[in-house]
């Protein structure tokens, strides 16, 4: 019912990249049944095509005729477990920065913290998967894990830094699905509000696509919204 209102609701825009329409915007969200239990649980992304545009092409899109902005939540996720585990939002700290490591190797990292099982787990999953990001993130990890000689070293930094949610981490990947499925939760919730205020709003994963005289909107209710139990 969510899903089904927020798409009504941006199918009335007119909304355009380069000239073109998008087209019908139809999103579902999609769950696995991760427990082998039989209920589709956790998870919840969803997929269109302009989700899969480059930066410079979503500042093309135009909505009602009006450029566009790009509104995201600084360190998403992160601050998704801080709400869950201690009632509030980061907002203004950045859970990315820790003393002597650089930003891109601590996102890096604590997206396999979050997402695996021990810290061996994590350290293996980093190795396999560094080849696949940016150069920029490659150059990063590979000059930290010189100087630290160890990534175990370096995610015990990150989890000292961000103790109030180091619970949340090696927890295996079906709890790194519950905390991406809270933060879906929380991005179309928020989607919902705005098009409630009629302020159109196109999500790309914890980005909001408005209107450059609508960025306010977005961040008048981003971090003042609910989104425990939400689906």
């Amino acid at each position: 019912e969510l899903m089904a209102e927020y798409c009504e609701y941006i199918n009335q825009q007119k909304i355009e990249v380069d000239g073109e329409v998008l087209g019908d915007i139809h999103l579902v969200r999609n769950y696995k049944d991760w427990r082998s239990n039989g209920k589709l649980r956790y998870g919840g992304r969803t997929y269109h095509p302009f989700m899969g545009f480059k930066e410079e092409k979503r500042l093309r899109i135009t909505i009602n005729g009006s450029p566009v902005a790009i509104v995201d939540y600084p360190a998403s996720l992160p601050n998704v477990l801080y709400r869950l585990v201690t009632g509030r939002f980061l907002e203004t700290e950045d859970p990315y920065e820790v003393k002597g490591v650089h930003r891109k190797t601590v996102k890096f990292l604590m997206n396999m913290m979050i997402n695996n099982g021990s810290v061996r787990a994590a350290a293996r999953a980093a190795n396999n998967n560094i080849v696949k990001q940016k150069s920029e993130v490659q150059k990063c990890f590979e000059a930290d894990h010189r100087k630290f000689r160890s990534l175990s070293k370096i995610m015990a930094l990150i989890a000292e830094r961000n103790a109030p949610i180091a619970e949340c981490f090696f927890r295996g990947k079906i709890h790194g699905q519950r905390y991406a499925w809270h933060e879906q939760n929380l991005v179309f919730e928020v989607a919902r509000l705005l098009a409630r205020m009629d302020v159109p709003a196109l999500t790309v994963h914890d980005e909001f696509i408005v209107p450059v005289d609508m960025v306010e909107a977005v961040h008048e209710v981003r971090y003042t919204t609910g989104f425990e139990g939400l689906w």
